[in-house]
């Protein structure tokens, strides 16, 4: 009987003020590993718009998005996550209003 196994998949996500290069040179280490990374680069967010409320509360939304969008694509039953600064701030925010 063949075993299905579902992937197991590693989402990091940067901080403000970055672009996360930290994302890519963790690359090699996870793939080595047999861990799928799977990069959110949400580009550069500056402090002004990470002090306006509603532009904080667009990117948990998309977050959310994106994320639920990768576990229904790859059939993953669970994902981890590595994230700093900001981007913990969108995944924790993104789980509690799943």
């Amino acid at each position: 009987m063949i075993e299905f196994r579902r992937p197991k998949i590693v989402v990091t996500v940067h901080g403000i003020q970055t672009t996360g290069k930290w994302q890519k040179e963790i690359t090699p280490y996870l793939a080595k590993h047999g861990l799928i990374p799977y990069h959110l680069d949400y580009g550069w967010f500056d402090v002004l718009r990470f002090l306006l409320p509603w532009t904080r509360n667009r990117r948990v939304r998309a977050i959310r998005e994106e994320l639920r969008e990768l576990v229904r694509i790859t059939g993953a039953d669970r994902i981890s996550v590595i994230a700093h600064s900001f981007g913990t701030f969108q995944v924790m925010e993104a789980l509690q209003r799943e």
